[in-house]
């Protein structure tokens, strides 16, 4: 069982957490060719290990045009023979996608030889792993670019209770329905309770460990057979108390998973309403969006801007990916402002959630959706706003100002 993040509870303590190797954003297959095979005993042990990352290794003499074709990336390593590393590199210029060159020494030549024949990087062996690693996210993110990979919106509590699964079925039902009804991704990564499911109303047939353990298996078509369908919102549902089966998930699988549920859907929106775990590391460092949802309350904002802290620190987030929902909000009665706030977390993207508890009950208990039955309310109008600030409406008309109304013939 993935045992719960400690995070920080003030700014004189800090968490001590062990680096984790970055999943990549796409699935790559890398083919890994060495001139000297005990060169690349290293190599391997940094890389085996990354999270979408499929590394094959055949000897030079054994290459093939289709083998080559296969990979979406060489890892070349060079001998230490400047001519015979002129030589090698030369020889593989044009075979693949991309390459990555690998040397112990490394020169003006060599560097030049190896961006004329396409190279991405040169790369020395003894400098640190990350260089590498960097080197082949670079590459990965490049590739879900050309995949237009649907964006993804991580929705995390501050403090549990302040609404994250009740805002992650919001904006889905909101994209959805903006969108001409085009079906969107929700994804429950509550493993302790399954909310969404119940928000919802629906029975599942399959479950999140389901899709994890099928997920090599599954084809383009074959996503939306595990997900849930509610209408245009695809659910993938975990089932209730599923977290307490330590041999129940595996979470290695996540990345390919999540790759091909973005390649499938316009938008993923992924409930993390138990606050982030180990498992869901590669969701929140991948994500395009963080939303933070706090509420008015003290302890709620100090665990915030604690989760800021780790996600900033620890996880290498940028602070632009993160905004905070005020959820609940009641400006009238509220102890916290909204400045307050941005001064106490340091994110300055804040949207609001109107209070509304008889609506937001009606979604909690009777698994109902904002827009079927308070499509012009206050609340609905604020999830509204969300998700075209986070992902702008491509097919909204332009809005006309007041003299372009009064000169419209």
């Amino acid at each position: 069982m993935p045992t719960s993040l400690q995070w920080e509870t003030n700014n004189n303590t800090s968490v001590s957490i062990p680096k984790k190797i970055k999943a990549l954003p796409a699935p790559v297959r890398a083919l890994l060719v060495a001139a000297n095979p005990i060169d690349q005993t290293e190599v391997v042990k940094t890389l085996k290990s990354t999270p979408n990352l499929t590394l094959d290794s055949h000897p030079i003499n054994q290459l093939n045009t289709e083998i080559l074709r296969a990979a979406k990336l060489l890892i070349l390593i060079v001998p230490s023979d400047q001519k015979q590393a002129v030589t090698l590199i030369q020889s593989f210029s044009g075979k693949c996608a991309n390459m990555l060159v690998l040397g112990k020494e490394i020169s003006a030549e060599l560097m030049r030889t190896a961006m004329q024949c396409g190279a991405n990087d040169f790369i020395a062996l003894d400098a640190p792993t990350e260089e590498l690693s960097n080197a082949i996210y670079t590459i990965a993110s490049a590739l879900a670019e050309e995949l237009k990979l649907a964006p993804t919106i991580a929705v995390v509590n501050a403090k549990g209770g302040a609404g994250a699964s009740f805002i992650s079925t919001a904006i889905a039902d909101c994209l959805c329905m903006r969108d001409g009804g085009t079906p969107v991704a929700l994804i429950d990564g509550d493993h302790l309770h399954g909310n969404q499911m119940l928000l919802l109303n629906k029975q599942p047939q399959y479950y999140f460990q389901d899709a994890l353990s099928h997920v090599e298996q599954l084809e383009d078509s074959a996503i939306t057979g595990f997900m849930s369908q509610i209408d245009n919102i695809h659910l993938l549902p975990t089932l209730p108390f599923s977290q307490l089966d330590s041999d129940h998930f595996q979470f290695n699988n996540l990345p390919n998973l999540l790759f091909k549920i973005r390649a499938h859907y316009p938008s993923v929106t992924v409930d993390l309403s138990q606050g982030p775990d180990h498992w869901s590391v590669p969701i929140l460092t991948d994500a395009q969006f963080i939303l933070l949802v706090i509420q008015d309350s003290v302890a709620c904002i100090r665990d915030a801007a604690a989760a800021v802290r780790y996600f900033t620190m620890q996880l290498g987030i940028s602070k632009d990916r993160i905004h905070l929902i005020f959820n609940r909000f009641d400006k009238s009665r509220a102890q916290i402002s909204v400045e307050d706030v941005i001064d106490t977390i340091g994110i300055r993207s804040v949207f609001t959630v109107r209070n509304d508890f008889k609506r937001a009950s009606c979604c909690a208990d009777e698994g109902k959706r904002l827009s079927s039955f308070a499509p012009k309310e206050a609340i609905t109008k604020d999830i509204h706003a969300i998700c075209d600030a986070l992902l702008p409406d491509e097919n909204a008309p332009n809005q006309q100002g007041l003299w372009a109304k009064l000169w419209r013939k």
